[in-house]
């Protein structure tokens, strides 16, 4: 992948259970949702997914190797945040 840098955007790497994915956001949640909904589309009902997320702010990372730049988010909630909410009650039950 090979892109001009936009200031006004920021790249995030997502990952989950046996996939990845890199996608422009504002933040790390956001980040956690459009990737979520990305792999959704392509893998739809055959899309593993573990209890959490990792995501990395690459843009900031790159500037600074903090750790506020690496989150782990709850799949749950970006399962909800995006709307699927019985697939969300039912990992969270796990």
């Amino acid at each position: 992948m090979f892109k001009d840098i936009d200031p006004k955007s920021k790249t995030f790497y997502s990952c989950c259970s046996d996939w990845e994915s890199v996608v422009k956001s504002d933040n790390h949640k956001e980040a956690a949702s459009l990737s979520l909904e990305e792999a959704f589309q392509f893998k739809g009902k055959n899309l593993n997914l573990s209890k959490s997320m990792i995501t990395i702010n690459l843009t900031d990372f790159l500037e600074n190797f903090d750790q506020e730049n690496v989150k782990i988010l709850k799949t749950h909630e970006i399962l909800a945040n995006i709307g699927k909410y019985k697939l969300s009650k039912q990992l969270k039950q796990i």
